[in-house]
């Protein structure tokens, strides 16, 4: 959850105006959607606090409402696209980790992600300060140094 909270919180701030009002509506709506369930899920465990919450997010109790059902929309969606970006996000961060980096900091170095990605590209570009990106097939540059689950980086030095 925290991968995906972290994707959506540039769509959600907007903060330089990048995304389009549609984009910021539709991050608020997905974690509304998904704070909403959560809380309605943990109800019976911490009856209080979720109730409180509950109460100051949407004006009702949250133990007058329905145990959350399975989204059937959603279930036929493939799961595949937020997982490889949290697998994204995990070599990243362990990558600045490594290196001394704080997580904020921008990162110089080209950065090779497969392809089926690009659809979360602006979202990762933001969350990790990438500034060079480019996309693989089947694989990146045979001299591109691999930092785990299909990250590869080029560095700075040989850009």
């Amino acid at each position: 959850a925290s991968h995906y909270l972290e994707l959506t919180k540039s769509r959600s701030y907007n903060v330089n105006n990048k995304y389009s009002e549609a984009e910021q509506r539709g991050a608020w709506y997905a974690l509304h959607y998904t704070l909403k369930r959560i809380l309605q899920m943990l109800a019976p465990i911490m009856p209080f606090v979720t109730d409180a919450i509950y109460r100051e997010l949407y004006g009702k109790s949250v133990h007058s409402e329905r145990f959350p059902e399975p989204d059937e929309e959603f279930l036929e969606e493939s799961p595949e696209l937020i997982f490889r970006a949290c697998e994204v996000n995990h070599a990243i961060w362990k990558y600045k980790k490594q290196s001394g980096l704080k997580l904020s900091d921008p990162i110089m170095e080209r950065i090779y992600l497969p392809r089926t990605l690009e659809p979360a590209l602006e979202e990762l570009m933001d969350l990790h300060g990438l500034k060079y990106v480019e996309f693989y097939e089947e694989r990146p540059p045979e001299d591109a140094v691999d930092m785990g689950s299909g990250v590869y980086r080029k560095p700075a030095s040989t850009i």
